[in-house]
C-alpha cells in the first residue's frame, strides 16, 4: 500500500492495527529481548511526554531556550536494513550475548519487518518496507538509528 498524496503534496496513508497480525507476539518478545541494548545505548531517553515534564518542571529556564526536534516521519523511514545490520556489527564488536544466535536474530527482524502482510477491509496487503505503526520495534529501530547518526 503506497501513500497517496493529496493537495499542497502532503503524503498520507492509512493508520492499520498490526496488534492482531501473527507478526505481533514475535514482535513483542523481540523488542523485549532488545530492550537491555536500549537501555545501554539511551544516554538520554524519555520515555514520554509526561516523563518529560516531570523531568524538566524544577528548571529555571529564565534565559534558556528549549528545542525539539521534528524528524519527519521517524518511525516510517526508519532504514530497516542498515538498522538491522548495524544492530548485529553492534552486538558482534561488543560481545554482547542475547541468549540467541545472532544469526537467527537478524533472520528474525527481517522477518517481522520486511513484506509484513496484514488485513484491511477483507483484503490482504503486504507492507513492503519500513516499521508498522504501532510496533515495539518501532522505537527501538529508531532510538538505535538516531543513536547511531
Amino acid at each position: 500500500m503506497d501513500c497517496q498524496k493529496y493537495k499542497d503534496g502532503v503524503s498520507l496513508r492509512p493508520i492499520l492495527d498490526m496488534c492482531n497480525s501473527p507478526y505481533h507476539v514475535l514482535v513483542k518478545w523481540l523488542a523485549k529481548l532488545l530492550e537491555p541494548v536500549r537501555v545501554s545505548l539511551a544516554k538520554h531517553y524519555v520515555q514520554d511526554t509526561f516523563t518529560l515534564v516531570e523531568k524538566i518542571r524544577d528548571i529555571n529556564l529564565v534565559d534558556r531556550t528549549m528545542l525539539s526536534l521534528n524528524v519527519s516521519s521517524s518511525f516510517t523511514n526508519v532504514p530497516i536494513s542498515e538498522t538491522i545490520e548495524y544492530l548485529c556489527s553492534y552486538l558482534r564488536t561488543n560481545n554482547v550475548e542475547l541468549g540467541l544466535p545472532l544469526d537467527d536474530l537478524k533472520q528474525l527482524l527481517y522477518f517481522c519487518t520486511y513484506n509484513v502482510q496484514f488485513k484491511f477491509n477483507e483484503e490482504i496487503y503486504r507492507q513492503k518496507d519500513g516499521v508498522a505503526m504501532g510496533s515495539p520495534l518501532g522505537t527501538f529501530f529508531r532510538g538505535f538509528i538516531h543513536g547511531e547518526v
